[in-house]
């Protein structure tokens, strides 16, 4: 990522009402669109969220150039990014994402479970 980049992305959600292909290229759809602030994207660390299952002990990703994550481990991210957000459009934005997100996904938002990715296994 480009030093002088003002916020950065967490990651994409894809689904057919969120996201459509344009020439071979994903795009998202307007609406859900959610920038983190550098000071909020150096809270959502990736390794909360994922385990490298040939080597949960090690925080690495071992080959491959994508990581895919499940519709829980989004839903677990997108709550996170709620609880980082503190102006009050951009929280109520990401609060509707996450309602749109697991209401698509079949996703009981009062029950998403903690993340258990490395870092988290790390330090239970």
């Amino acid at each position: 990522m480009r030093q002088n980049h003002v916020g950065y992305y967490a990651f994409s959600v894809v689904s057919a009402s969120i996201f459509r292909m344009y020439e071979g290229y994903v795009q998202c759809h307007s609406r859900w669109r959610i920038e983190l602030k550098p000071d909020e994207a150096h809270q959502m660390l990736f390794w909360n969220y994922y385990v490298n299952q040939n080597a949960p002990e090690r925080v690495v990703f071992g080959s491959g150039l994508h990581r895919y994550l499940s519709d829980i481990k989004a839903a677990q991210i997108l709550r996170d990014i709620v609880n980082v957000k503190k102006d009050a459009a951009e929280k109520k934005l990401a609060e509707e994402f996450l309602t749109h997100f697991c209401g698509l996904a079949g996703i009981d938002e009062k029950n998403i479970p903690e993340p258990s990715g490395a870092l988290r296994l790390r330090s239970h």
